[in-house]
């Protein structure tokens, strides 16, 4: 008889295990009846009764124009359109950093929006960026020797073509004793149109009496933002400038020039050109303090 009872016992105990983690197969009634069509799940949230408009954003959404929670607000952006399917490719200015202290320009893909922020995946990590630093990757059509163009490893490098093979550009980058020479596939590749306020152009932003040798992320009418060694400047448009990406300065010619190296953020210096180096891909300039350094052509404009 007890051994009737234990195993009763042990039966009633199998199937309420059952019926708790993987769901009874036989209809009940109460509050572990089926839930009705329509009806959410067990534990999620009832939806208001109100109906939803269209074109609404769903719950858990941010709206378009509204900066999700840990986007950037320390400066006023506009908002981009972002029409890019998820996981393609897009170009964006992003910040290395959860502070936003550091930040980078390259080929990174396109994860989805959230209100007037792209999530991206660059660095082997999700990370949000405004819209406004966001522009299409569009694989270039052609490509001539000389074309200045803009490539992404672990940090964005400028160069000129040298040749094209099929789907592949030679690209020469590099100054002085560090110039070199590298295969690209064209799709990873940024071609620059010269002379204009697109992503990727090199410029000179102003801060103050000094300016700094950046990368274009985003320019409107009135300001113009750009990565500057590292750090994001927001400058005035009116006091911004192109670097020509097809120039070639020649000895003698007065210039603006920024150095690579030394401590802290370098700016840019006037001198002038005392050397052409790589078929001007770099140069040497001295200073008018008497300084003489190499920089490669990114970092070298004619002087205003």
């Amino acid at each position: 008889m007890k051994y009737v009872l234990r195993l009763t016992m042990l039966i009633g105990g199998c199937l309420a295990l059952q019926a708790c983690c993987f769901g009874s197969s036989q209809p009940a009634s109460g509050p572990g009846a089926p839930t009705p069509p329509g009806a959410p799940a067990f534990g999620l949230p009832v939806p208001s009764s109100a109906p939803v408009p269209p074109g609404a954003p769903a719950v858990g959404q941010v709206p378009a124009g509204a900066t999700p929670p840990g986007g950037f607000t320390a400066m006023q952006l506009p908002s981009v359109p972002m029409p890019y399917a998820p996981n393609s490719f897009v170009w964006a200015g992003f910040s290395n950093t959860p502070d936003w202290s550091q930040w980078s320009f390259g080929r990174v893909r396109f994860i989805g929006a959230e209100g007037n922020h792209a999530k991206v995946q660059a660095m082997f990590r999700e990370r949000l960026t405004p819209s406004a630093f966001v522009s299409p990757a569009i694989a270039p059509a052609a490509l001539a020797p000389g074309a200045p163009v803009l490539y992404a490893t672990a940090m964005p490098i400028y160069g000129r073509v040298i040749s094209v093979a099929g789907a592949q550009a030679q690209i020469a980058n590099g100054q002085a004793a560090s110039y070199r020479t590298a295969p690209r596939d064209l799709e990873t590749v940024l071609a620059l149109q010269p002379n204009t306020w697109t992503a990727g152009h090199p410029v000179a932003l102003a801060e103050g009496a000094k300016r700094y040798a950046c990368i274009l992320l985003a320019a409107t009418p009135e300001k113009v933002w750009g990565v500057c060694s590292g750090h994001l400047h927001e400058g005035a448009r009116a006091d911004a400038r192109l670097i020509d990406p097809v120039a070639h300065l020649a000895t003698g010619a007065r210039v603006l020039a920024q150095s690579m190296s030394g401590m802290g953020q370098q700016s840019l210096e006037a001198g002038s050109v005392t050397a052409v180096l790589n078929d001007g891909n770099a140069y040497t300039v001295t200073t008018t303090e008497g300084r003489t350094f190499d920089a490669p052509w990114p970092m070298v404009m004619a002087a205003p």
